[in-house]
């Protein structure tokens, strides 16, 4: 409410513009501002992607800026328009402004907002213990969802960073072949059942199962973790290591230190790496290409010479 009530005066300096003598400038202003909000809110209701059974809707960051940035143009054109007064109504519009701002600016200034630094590392340390001699050992790590369901996914070494995401694989709209297994190993391993452990090792070269924490207090998910833990309690070819920071670790018996589906296949990428490398080699030659000169020098002074005479040069008697 007070935010609004600081923003006011800018808006109505921005809303001022199409009564303004440059009145085109306002509207192309005022429209911008109806753009940025329209992308703003379509990127709020717009999800490309899902982690477990959350949607990640498009950041609305983007649109806003430029609705912020219309707005300031249209006050700019209505400010411009005026004869007298300008300086004094701008500063007016701007110290509002700034004081709509400020208490942001202050909790970013003193680290008051709810942001914090990553942790050194996303898999505990028995498991990154063991990368540092082997980086390809891989952790299945099941996370229960507030749906109920079970979330599984392959950690390689120390698990992964901002480097190994990827948008093509993030926002792919059906589980690929390899997924959908992995889906079928956890859950059942995460259930009661006759399956044999030893399927994970072969076809993902698994090491360690670990079981994060229920991420909320829901029935569901606690439920879900209950079932899970125990049935990897009473699986026998699991070890249990016990709990860590980041959840409950178990590591498979007959678990191979060099399995050969943890490794990197020889033909990783295919044809899609292949591609993008020669997509890069294009963009860089041709970057080095443009910046050399290719130009023959400075060019030629074309303009037509003008003779200065002086007056003693004019001069009848001189000129005898």
């Amino acid at each position: 409410m007070v935010a609004g009530a600081l923003v006011a005066p800018l808006v109505i300096a921005a809303l001022c513009s199409v009564f303004a003598p440059g009145w085109r400038r306002g509207v192309l202003a005022l429209g911008t501002v109806l753009l940025g909000y329209a992308t703003a809110v379509a990127a709020s209701h717009l999800s490309v992607a899902a982690v477990g059974a959350e949607s990640v809707p498009v950041w609305a960051g983007a649109g806003m800026s430029l609705a912020w940035l219309g707005l300031v143009l249209a006050a700019t054109a209505a400010l411009d328009a005026l004869r007298r007064a300008a300086g004094a109504i701008g500063w007016f519009v701007a110290a509002f402004g700034l004081a709509a701002v400020l208490p942001l600016s202050y909790a970013i200034a003193v680290d008051d907002v709810p942001l914090a630094p990553a942790t050194e590392r996303a898999l505990p340390a028995y498991v990154v213990a063991q990368a540092e001699n082997d980086p390809r050992v891989t952790t299945l790590l099941m996370q229960p969802q507030s749906d109920g369901g079970m979330r599984s996914t392959l950690e390689r070494g120390i698990g992964r960073t901002l480097d190994d995401q990827s948008t093509l694989a993030q926002t792919r709209t059906r589980p690929t072949t390899d997924q959908a297994q992995l889906a079928e190993v956890a859950g059942n391993l995460a259930s009661r059942s006759g399956f044999d452990p030893e399927a994970a090792m072969r076809e993902f070269g698994a090491s360690f199962v670990l079981l994060a924490p229920a991420p909320g207090e829901g029935r569901e998910e606690i439920q879900t973790e209950a079932r899970a833990r125990t049935a990897l309690d009473a699986n026998a070819a699991l070890v249990p290591v016990g709990e860590t920071e980041y959840g409950t670790l178990w590591r498979f018996a007959g678990a191979e230190p060099d399995a050969a589906a943890a490794q990197i296949p020889a033909d990783a990428g295919g044809w899609l790496a292949g591609l993008i490398t020669a997509v890069q080699i294009i963009v860089i030659a041709g970057t080095l290409l443009l910046s050399i000169p290719t130009g023959a020098g400075r060019e030629a002074d074309r303009r037509p010479v003008r003779v200065l005479r002086t007056m003693r040069d004019s001069s009848p008697a001189f000129a005898a």
